[in-house]
């Protein structure tokens, strides 16, 4: 007889916790502010988490590229942040693999999504929560910009990269809207009309993301 073997969860102060986080952004690529591909796969995916868990002050397992909101809002897991830690801590690194190609065609800026998720002591859980949403640091920020700045085919003095610092994923409107005030500012900067804004997460996909949820062992 094979015995299954429950998986559990530590709760409680002294536990640790999976916070997930997001990251909206975009590329708008030289004087006509047009669209980049923003999904390859990172070049080199430890050096923005090192950037990125820096500036969170914690551990933070990072997704191996960006999603279209789309697929996030498809994504099985994003609603198991515990489950998610569980799986690839050891790694720090969450495999999206490859994303659908038809994503690629369309010249109008695109909205990428960073996925993080952050591990918290249940101890620091509201100290760590009053710190999503800052500006990452000059130090963190030039990180941060270098490491991803490849992959996503940035050409410096050139293109302009817009993000939107690390946020609690239930926050996710919230920081769509503040990048939409950016790029809405950065197309009137270049005198080019404005395409519009990016389209927010439906309510009950928001409602259904956890703040916080103790890593499934």
């Amino acid at each position: 007889m094979v015995k299954k073997i429950r998986k559990v969860s530590k709760k409680g102060r002294k536990a640790n916790y999976a916070v997930p986080l997001l990251m909206p952004l975009t590329v708008l690529a030289g004087a006509r502010c047009g669209g980049k591909p923003l999904w390859n796969t990172f070049d080199d995916p430890p050096s923005i988490r090192i950037a990125l868990s820096r500036h969170m002050d914690a551990p933070i397992l990072l997704a191996d590229r960006m999603l279209p909101l789309a697929e996030y809002l498809d994504w099985n897991l994003r609603s198991s942040p515990g489950r998610i830690a569980g799986m690839f801590e050891r790694s720090a690194i969450i495999p999206m693999g490859p994303p659908p190609e038809d994503w690629e065609s369309s010249q109008l800026p695109r909205l990428g999504l960073g996925v993080l998720v952050a591990l918290v002591k249940g101890e620091n859980l509201q100290s760590f929560f009053t710190q999503t949403g800052r500006e990452l640091s000059e130090i963190d920020r030039v990180a941060f910009e270098n490491a991803i700045g490849p992959c996503l085919q940035i050409i410096p003095g050139y293109d302009r990269f817009l993000y939107s610092p690390p946020i609690s994923a239930r926050s996710i409107n919230q920081g769509i809207e503040y990048l939409n005030h950016l790029t809405r500012e950065a197309f009137g900067i270049a005198s080019v009309p404005y395409p519009g804004p990016f389209e927010p997460c439906p309510a009950e996909i928001v409602s259904s993301i956890p703040t916080h949820e103790p890593i499934i062992l």
